[in-house]
């Protein structure tokens, strides 16, 4: 670190440091304190130097794709729900606690 000689250099090697966090993320922990004790690292010099590096973009890949299920509920779903609310053939069930029993003779070997 002592060898660094621009500010850039300073902060390709603390984001490496820090563990290649996405730019967003490294300025609020700046902001909130979180690297105080890091000396010559600053909100402005993250966002001037910042290194866009190979292994954020590949920490950020694992993320699910939004947009693949739709939320909306299916009209004809509903149609069948409303349906069989108001039959009164079915009688609700209390649930039951399953109870297991085993038991073994011990004088028959």
């Amino acid at each position: 670190m002592y060898e660094l000689r621009t500010q850039a250099e300073l902060v390709q090697y603390f984001h490496a440091a820090a563990g290649f966090l996405t730019q967003a993320t490294w300025i609020r922990a700046i902001k909130r304190g979180f690297f105080a004790s890091w000396p010559g690292l600053t909100k402005k010099a993250v966002q001037k130097h910042f290194p866009e590096s190979e292994e954020t973009q590949k920490g950020h890949m694992k993320a699910q794709k939004s947009g693949i299920r739709s939320t909306k509920k299916n009209v004809t779903t509903q149609a069948t729900t409303t349906e069989t609310s108001n039959t009164d053939d079915l009688t609700p069930t209390s649930k039951q606690p399953d109870i297991m029993v085993v038991m073994y003779d011990l004088e028959d070997k």
